[in-house]
């Protein structure tokens, strides 16, 4: 069982209402993810404190509603921070950007932005104020290196402490995609465990603290459309185009599949396998549905359905 499919699941699992097989399912995977124990451990807190309030009339799945906005909700902060804040500020060809971090990573990267403004945003997240800093030499080499990529290139460690859960979630996802590679909202919101909610998923997206450093500027529209974006259309146009996108590539990437005749398989266009096979071996379809129908299966490393 995957950290996905246990997410869809855990609200159940947590009511009782599951079967015996797919309770035990879920058990044994709790039991060996971090992630999702931590999870199961918050959604035990939430049904408890409901069954100490009083007996109340509710209507069917309000402790399921009740848990999924629970999941929804920033971890708490602690107080004091476990580490040091600090910024600085650092030129790149984007303009010039204010890096945060903390000895867990970098916790906010900022374009042509108030300084004021962002330690202010700083301080509300983390409840203390950001120490400025000389700008450390191998960060700033790592952050420029990133934001100039023209080919890929190991990205600097991020930090998503005191996000909110689907964002967290949104934001290790969309850290999968690869260079030169888009996806869809809907895939970022299936492959996470909340299908049919890639509304939500694009808004924790355009909320990422961390653009460029996290590339959610990868993760579009189901259209081809580029969507919001943290630093703007503008820059996000300029970052797919520095990984060999077009606008059209970009159409092409989302609203096409590419079936292949020796393996049977059907894969996003961007996928790595997808680029290998040649031309005259690929069968273009219009949806995974249709994929399916004409009997191909899914690539298992892009997943298309």
């Amino acid at each position: 069982m995957r950290c996905r499919d246990a997410d869809l699941l855990l609200d159940a699992f947590l009511a009782g209402d599951l079967g015996p097989e797919a309770a035990g399912l879920v058990q044994r995977h709790i039991a060996g993810c971090g992630r999702c124990s931590s999870q199961a451990e918050r959604g035990r807190r939430v049904l408890a404190a409901m069954r100490r309030l009083a007996p109340v009339e509710t209507s069917p799945g309000f402790a399921g509603r009740v848990l999924e906005a629970a999941r929804r909700l920033p971890a708490p902060a602690s107080s004091p921070l476990s580490t040091a804040l600090r910024y600085f500020m650092v030129e790149t060809s984007l303009g010039e950007a204010l890096v945060a971090h903390t000895e867990e990573g970098i916790v906010r990267f900022a374009l042509e932005a108030g300084e004021r403004q962002i330690v202010a945003e700083l301080r509300d997240r983390f409840g203390v104020t950001p120490d400025h800093e000389e700008p450390p030499r191998r960060l700033v080499e790592s952050v420029v290196a990133c934001v100039e990529a023209r080919a890929p290139v190991p990205r600097p460690r991020v930090s998503f402490a005191r996000l909110p859960e689907l964002q967290r979630l949104a934001l290790l996802k969309t850290q999968e995609i690869h260079f030169g590679a888009v996806r869809p909202y809907w895939w970022v919101a299936r492959e996470i465990g909340y299908p049919g909610e890639e509304g939500d998923v694009a808004g924790a997206l355009e909320a990422n603290p961390v653009p460029v450093l996290v590339p959610c500027h990868r993760i579009v529209m189901s259209d081809g459309g580029l969507g919001g974006y943290a630093l703007g259309a503008d820059v996000r146009a300029k970052l797919l185009a520095r990984e060999g996108l077009t606008r059209a590539d970009v159409v092409h990437a989302t609203t096409t599949y590419y079936g292949c005749h020796s393996t049977g398989i059907f894969c996003f266009p961007t996928c790595p396998h997808a680029r290998r096979v040649r031309p005259e071996n690929v069968t273009p379809f219009h949806s995974p549905e249709a994929a399916i129908a004409g009997g191909f299966r899914p690539c298992l490393v892009c997943r298309p359905a």
